[in-house]
Parts: C-alpha cells; sequence; structure tokens
C-alpha cells in the first residue's frame, strides 16, 4: 500500500489586533541592500502572534533625506544589466513609501507608531547621526507596547506550496478609521482569498 501524503489546506487571510511587544536586533539583509529589524507582535482578543520583519536604509532617517533621490537611483540600477544580459529591477521609492511614508496611504512605519508618530519623529531630529543601532533604540522605545490592527497571509514554500502557518502581510492604524478599512476589505468582492476578523465585532 501507498500512503498518500496529506497536504496543507487553503486558510484563510486574518484579520488580527495586538500588541507590539518586542523589538528585536537590526541587521544587515543577506543582500545588503537594506537593515532588518524583527518586530514581534502579540495578538489580542484571537489574534495570532507574529514576527514583522521592518526594513529600512539608515539615510531614510536622516532629518534632511529627500526621498525623490531614490526616483533617481531606480531609474540609474534600470539601466544597469546583470551578469545574465537582463535589466536589474529596482524598488528603493516604492519600499521608502511603503514603509516609511506615503502621501496617500498609511506606511507601515505610521500603523506601527500610531499617537507616538509626531514624538518619534521629533527623536529622529535631535539625532546627529543615523546608525542602524541607534534607530534600532528610537524604534524601540517608540514602538514597543502599541496596539496595531494587522492582516496575516498564508505562507508558501519557494516552490509554491502552501504551509501551514501565516506571515503578517499588512498593518492599518489602531483607529475607527483603520478597523473600518480592514472590515470593508473584508466585505470586498475583489478579495482573492475571504478575510476572517478574529476580534468580536
Amino acid at each position: 500500500m501507498v500512503f498518500k501524503a496529506g497536504a496543507v489546506p487553503s486558510m484563510p487571510d486574518l484579520a488580527c489586533i495586538g500588541m507590539i511587544k518586542k523589538v528585536g536586533e537590526v541587521r544587515l539583509s543577506n543582500k545588503g541592500v537594506y537593515h532588518v529589524l524583527p518586530i514581534e507582535i502579540e495578538g489580542t482578543r484571537g489574534g495570532r502572534n507574529g514576527t514583522y520583519f521592518f526594513l529600512f536604509q539608515p539615510r531614510w532617517f536622516e532629518p534632511n533625506f529627500d526621498p525623490a533621490v531614490l526616483l533617481a537611483e531606480d531609474e540609474a540600477i534600470r539601466q544597469e544589466v546583470d551578469e545574465f544580459g537582463k535589466k536589474k529591477n529596482s524598488s528603493l521609492y516604492t519600499m521608502y513609501r511603503r514603509y516609511i511614508a506615503d502621501e496617500k496611504n498609511v506606511s507601515v512605519l505610521q500603523a506601527l507608531a500610531g499617537d507616538n508618530w509626531d514624538a518619534m519623529a521629533e527623536a529622529f531630529d535631535r539625532q546627529s547621526n543615523s546608525d542602524p543601532k541607534t534607530i534600532e533604540g528610537i524604534l524601540r522605545e517608540y514602538l514597543t507596547g502599541n496596539e496595531v490592527v494587522y492582516t496575516m497571509t498564508q505562507r508558501t514554500e519557494d516552490d509554491g506550496s502552501l504551509m501551514d502557518q501565516y506571515n503578517i502581510s499588512r498593518f492599518y492604524p489602531a483607529t475607527e478609521e483603520g478597523l473600518k478599512a480592514v472590515m470593508e476589505s473584508a466585505k470586498s468582492s475583489r478579495r482573492k482569498r475571504p478575510l476572517v476578523i478574529t476580534w468580536d465585532e
């Protein structure tokens, strides 16, 4: 007899509320483009625990940094070719907007900082340098203990097969507007997978 292997079933996305339990130790990414800061989230009110890996470049936290320079850098990189003759891709500007600040959408950092956003920005303005450990310390001070709203999606293996684990995929402000945005996302007909609200409505 040949026993058939059980496949991992498709699981719905989850909408959770939690608290930032710990800001870990910063490290350089494998490719050396970004620094990585693990942020541990403890689910509350039925939410799942998870770790989010916050990406940044130290210069992004310098008081006079202009993100417009990233557009020019992206364009320059896209003109280069790799060892296989293919043009390189770059998304520095997109990553900055996603993680740090965006005119139209709430960034990851804005959602994580919540009401501490202005005080945290002032703390960065007072720094004479923006080394990774200094950034880590300020983020730890202003993020730890904050309430956050987040969604989680099912993880996949490198070959695309499903895993029975979740990744944090998006953050929302822990406000009435943030909760409303999650609820609207759950009801959207454009969703590929259902979004389950884990807290009592």
